[in-house]
């Protein structure tokens, strides 16, 4: 029994001395668990003009950040994120989200997002700021997880967005992330997907910030774009300032000046305190020119010179249509007072401009031309249009290509326009929709119908789901999935389902039916009767 003491003693012993050197070896942090903890943040991005953004880089980050938040079951929420306020600055942003009418919101990509004149099968986004609104006429919603509670409280929800205001083409673009779960090295945005455009578009700058359990940006020791189009991103500042919390911070600025058309993909590679890590990086380019060419035989056109072109990033093209007229407003130097190009031209039936030729002048076409404080109506001339393609949502115009030649007032000086509004080349094709970006939705949400008789459930998901195996399940308040079962849709894209008697009971007018093609949710609706 001795015997067996002294060994257990000398064992113990020898586990004592073996934990205590273990203890005094530094364990390197890469060896230690990575820690999880919940994450909001709203990162907020504008190019210069955008009335809402202001061009300035923003970060709202909780718990140094305020998020609030209001829901009306899975259709629809406002999210709030205000900064700490100073004695003369209040600095907040609201988020206004709801699903398309009669639908549930869902992950996937929205390519459009509705306006306040059309509705109708798209979602609504409103980003607010600091007292600045607009009205919204164009963007793109990303949606990367969505949950509410039984209560009709929004749990969690991740997406990234752009919208365009008052039909100028200068976006505000961010990611939000309220309550997700988010393991090791933190940082706003998870991932940084600029607006599509053209080569002439100005993207602004944009951030990254790396966030530590405060809301607050650490340090980054460095920072390096690595990738495929690595060259086409650009790292403009980073490290710490003292010019605020919402505007800089420590930040990492990226900017994108693509050279290819497609998507365009890199990433950024950041080291800090916390530990090393990758922000995936990607933006659109999409075909196309924007100028603005003129030439004169008079000393001068309109006060600027006998000839002369303006083109993008620099200066803002601005397309609208009013009373029958066509505007085409060029800023030629934002900072200064009517200095800009304008051209209106009202076609002889005050419809929208058409490609073919218009005549000006005695009682046809008609088309006024300014410049700063200068303008002449052209008493005789001819317009010809090459391209006018518009939006099939909004209406607005996308693609425009147009020369003129005419004569300002009688007997006045000649005068030739070239004007491109991210007109195509000859071979090129249209690019449209977001970035893709690793581990976000690729496929685009579609809009259909569900209906209930309390035996049969209709289905309507359109032709571009023709002869699909679709499975349909109802979503419960907890978030949990009750399968209903497989059916084959129709040449229509329509099909009806007969659930078994069991789950009958379970369904009711007002739940969200999922449907799913191929594992990715296509449709996500509310239960209407039939």
């Amino acid at each position: 029994m001795l015997r067996t003491r002294r060994l257990l003693g000398l064992v113990s012993g020898l586990l004592a001395l073996l934990c205590a050197l273990a203890a005094s070896v530094a364990v390197p942090p890469a060896a230690h668990a990575e820690s999880s903890r919940l994450v909001s943040f709203l990162a907020l991005y504008s190019a210069p003009g955008d009335f809402v953004g202001g061009g300035v880089p923003r970060l709202y980050a909780a718990p140094h950040a305020e998020f609030s938040t209001y829901s009306e079951g899975p259709s629809y929420v406002e999210v709030r994120a205000q900064n700490p306020a100073t004695p003369t600055y209040v600095d907040d942003v609201s988020v206004v989200l709801a699903a398309p009418a009669g639908h549930a919101l869902v992950p996937g990509v929205f390519p459009r997002i509705a306006s306040d004149e059309v509705s109708a099968g798209l979602p609504r986004l409103l980003v607010t700021g600091n007292g600045r609104g607009c009205r919204v006429t164009g963007g793109t919603l990303s949606i990367r997880d969505v949950a509410f509670a039984a209560d009709g409280s929004v749990q969690r929800l991740w997406l990234s967005f752009v919208q365009y205001c008052d039909g100028v083409d200068t976006p505000l673009y961010g990611e939000l992330k309220l309550n997700e779960l988010v393991t090791g090295v933190v940082t706003a945005p998870d991932a940084l997907a600029f607006p599509s455009g053209t080569k002439d578009t100005d993207f602004g700058d944009a951030a990254v910030w790396v966030l530590g359990a405060d809301g607050l940006p650490l340090d980054v020791g460095s920072a390096a774009v690595e990738g495929p189009a690595a060259s086409e991103f650009s790292l403009h500042s980073y490290g710490c300032s003292a010019d605020g919390y919402a505007g800089a911070g420590c930040r990492v600025g990226v900017r994108f000046a693509p050279r290819s058309t497609g998507q365009r993909d890199a990433a950024l590679h950041l080291v800090t305190s916390a530990g090393d890590v990758d922000v995936p990086l990607a933006g659109v380019l999409r075909p196309g020119t924007t100028a603005l060419t003129w030439r004169t035989g008079a000393r001068t056109l309109l006060g600027a010179a006998p000839s002369g072109a303006v083109t993008p990033p620099a200066y803002q093209f601005l397309p609208y249509q009013s009373g029958g007229t066509t505007h085409f407003q060029i800023s030629t130097a934002p900072d200064e007072n009517y200095s800009y190009w304008s051209l209106d031209l009202t076609a002889p039936d005050a419809g929208p401009l058409e490609v073919g030729g218009y005549e000006i002048g005695d009682g046809r076409a008609a088309l006024s031309l300014s410049h700063a404080s200068s303008g002449c109506d052209v008493a005789a001339g001819h317009v010809e249009v090459t391209q006018a393609v518009y939006d099939p949502v909004y209406g607005t115009l996308r693609h425009a290509a147009l020369t003129v030649s005419g004569v300002c007032q009688a007997g006045g000086p000649q005068v030739f326009l070239d004007l491109q509004y991210e007109a195509l080349g000859a071979r090129d094709t249209e690019v449209d929709g977001p970035a893709v970006l690793p581990g976000w939705p690729g496929s685009v949400v579609g809009t259909g119908s569900a209906a209930w008789d309390g035996r049969t459930l209709a289905l309507r998901l359109g032709k571009a789901r023709a002869h699909a195996a679709a499975e349909v399940s109802v979503v419960g308040a907890d978030g949990d999935a009750l399968a209903l079962g497989t059916v084959r849709l129709t040449a229509s894209g329509n099909a009806t389902l007969r659930p078994a008697h069991r789950l009958r009971t379970t369904i009711h007018t007002g739940d969200v039916v999922e449907v799913r093609v191929g594992g990715a949710v296509v449709l996500r609706t509310l239960l209407r009767t039939r």
